[in-house]
Formats: structure tokens, C-alpha cells, sequence
């Protein structure tokens, strides 16, 4: 049975509560923290939580670098997105590529849209229904397992709930 790429649910309370914006902020511009207001919790484990404003629109988030290169971005603007980057891939922008999630056990698939030759994001995941918390296990494949990560969830739940914090602008 398929089921469509969703979000987040059990390790995000603090979620419910966070006002949904519209809007959303690309991975360059975190990167680029001169042309936006960026606040970078500290890190737990694998774990770093960010909030990002630029361009009059917020995201909040949590990102995790991967060992042999890359990055994953799951973040919250009007929906969550889920972004993967590696400096290796050479993407052609715009095309879609499968992506198969496996969480707890759970198989979840969607389409990534290329959004640079390094970027691919998966967008309008239902935030209510991924268990993401820091026992978890969670396989990520990218264009039918031509890449295939294994995500290390310790600190993840401490990272989000920091993000959380920083978007609402309370302290950490």
C-alpha cells in the first residue's frame, strides 16, 4: 500500500502550537544568513534546529549534515518540506525524482522536484503523521536507490523543539 510522504507528528508537539505562514525559504537562503534573519540553535547530537526569515517569509526547521557528504533539511513553512542535498549530484533542475522513505518500519513515497543540480525537496507533507523521534530508524532512497542514507535521529526531537522556541522567539 502506498502511502503519501508526510511530515511529522508525535516528536514535534510543540508544532500544534507554532502559527503555520505561508511562504517558504530555500535551503540557499539559510546559507546565505547575510540576506536573511537567521537564528542556529545549538547542535544536539546530529542535530542543529534553525529559524529563517527572508523576503518577508519564515521557516523553522531542523538539519543534520551526512557523513559522506550532503545534507537533510525537514522544515515547516505553510507545509513541511523535507530537503536533501549532496555536492556530487548533478540534477537536472526541475525534473522529479522518486523518493522512498522507510520510518519505523513504514514505507513512505513521493516525487522530489530537482531544485538545483545539488537539491531536491519534497513539499505538502501532512504534518500529522511521520514518527520521527530520536529512536526511530529511518532509511532515506533518492532515484530508485541510486542513493540510499540511513538517518541517525538522536537529537533530533531537542533540535526542533529549539527550533520551535527560535521561531516563536523565546528563548532556547
Amino acid at each position: 500500500m502506498r502511502k503519501p510522504f508526510p511530515f511529522s507528528r508525535r516528536s514535534l508537539p510543540a508544532l500544534v502550537a507554532a502559527p503555520m505562514i505561508l511562504g517558504a525559504v530555500t535551503l540557499s537562503a539559510l546559507a546565505s544568513p547575510a540576506s536573511a534573519d537567521t537564528s542556529v540553535c545549538p547542535r544536539h547530537d546530529y542535530w542543529r534546529g534553525f529559524a529563517v526569515t527572508a523576503d518577508s517569509h519564515s521557516v523553522f526547521g531542523v538539519t543534520t549534515e551526512m557523513t559522506h557528504g550532503g545534507t537533510v533539511v525537514f522544515q515547516v513553512s505553510k507545509t513541511g518540506q523535507f530537503i536533501l542535498t549532496n555536492p556530487k549530484w548533478d540534477l537536472t533542475v526541475g525534473n522529479r525524482q522518486p523518493v522512498r522513505m522507510q520510518v519505523g518500519g513504514t514505507d513512505y513515497t513521493a516525487a522530489a522536484i530537482a531544485r538545483s543540480p545539488t537539491e531536491v525537496e519534497v513539499v505538502d507533507m501532512a504534518p500529522d503523521t511521520l514518527d520521527l523521534s530520536d529512536t526511530t530508524p529511518v532509511t532515506i532512497d533518492v532515484g530508485n536507490g541510486t542513493v540510499h542514507w540511513t538517518l541517525d535521529l538522536k537529537g533530533f526531537d531537542a533540535a526542533m523543539q529549539d527550533a520551535v522556541k527560535a521561531f516563536m522567539g523565546t528563548s532556547i
